[in-house]
C-alpha cells in the first residue's frame, strides 16, 4: 500500500488531517452511519425483495450466501491485520485508530458508539481480505441498481460503495487494496 501512495499509509494520512479525538466532526457521524449500513441494509433488502419479488430475492440471497462463504475462505486462508491493529500492536510505525464508531456522538448517541464498541471488542479482530464491508456495499448497490429507475436514487446507489470504502480506510477497518 505505500508503494501505490508514495510511501504513505491513507489510514494514516486521513486520520492524521480529518481526525479529532476530543472534537468529533460530521464527517464522523457520517462515517459511523455508513459503516453500521453493513449490518442493516443488505438484510432490510433482502427483506424486502423476499416480499416485493421472489424470483430477484432468490437471486440476490444466493448471491449473498456465495459471498459470504467466499468471504469466510479468504477470511480463514489470508487473515489480514487492519490497519488499526497493525499499528497498536507494533506492525506499522504509523498512529492509526478504530474510530469509525466515533461519530456517533455528534449525533447524540455516544450510547451506540459504546454498545458497537463493545460488539467490535469481542469479535475476532483481523480482518478479511477483500472487505466484506465494502463487497456488500457493491452487492447492495448492484442489486438496487437493475431495480430502480429514478436518477437521484441511482446516483446515491452509485456513491454507496464508495463511502463504504472512504469509511472503511479512515475509519482504521481497511486498507485500500482490500
Amino acid at each position: 500500500e505505500r508503494l501505490l501512495f508514495g510511501g504513505t499509509l491513507p489510514t494514516a494520512w486521513m486520520q492524521e488531517h480529518a481526525y479529532d479525538p476530543t472534537n468529533p466532526h460530521w464527517w464522523d457521524a457520517a462515517a459511523s452511519l455508513v459503516y453500521v449500513t453493513h449490518f442493516v441494509l443488505p438484510w432490510a433488502l433482502a427483506a424486502v425483495l423476499y416480499v416485493r419479488s421472489r424470483p430477484v430475492w432468490l437471486t440476490y440471497v444466493r448471491r449473498v450466501v456465495l459471498l459470504s462463504c467466499a468471504g469466510l475462505a479468504t477470511y480463514i486462508l489470508v487473515p489480514a491485520a487492519p490497519p488499526w491493529y497493525a499499528s497498536r500492536y507494533g506492525f506499522v510505525a504509523d498512529q492509526m485508530d478504530r474510530i469509525a464508531t466515533d461519530g456517533w456522538a455528534v449525533l447524540g448517541l455516544k450510547s451506540a458508539g459504546v454498545l458497537l464498541e463493545q460488539a467490535q471488542a469481542g469479535s475476532n479482530q483481523v480482518a478479511a481480505l477483500p472487505s466484506l464491508h465494502a463487497a456488500f456495499a457493491l452487492l447492495f448497490s448492484i442489486t438496487l441498481w437493475v431495480l430502480v429507475r429514478n436518477r437521484l436514487l441511482r446516483v446515491l446507489i452509485a456513491i454507496y460503495p464508495i463511502a463504504m470504502a472512504l469509511t472503511l480506510v479512515y475509519g482504521g477497518e481497511h486498507y485500500v487494496i482490500d
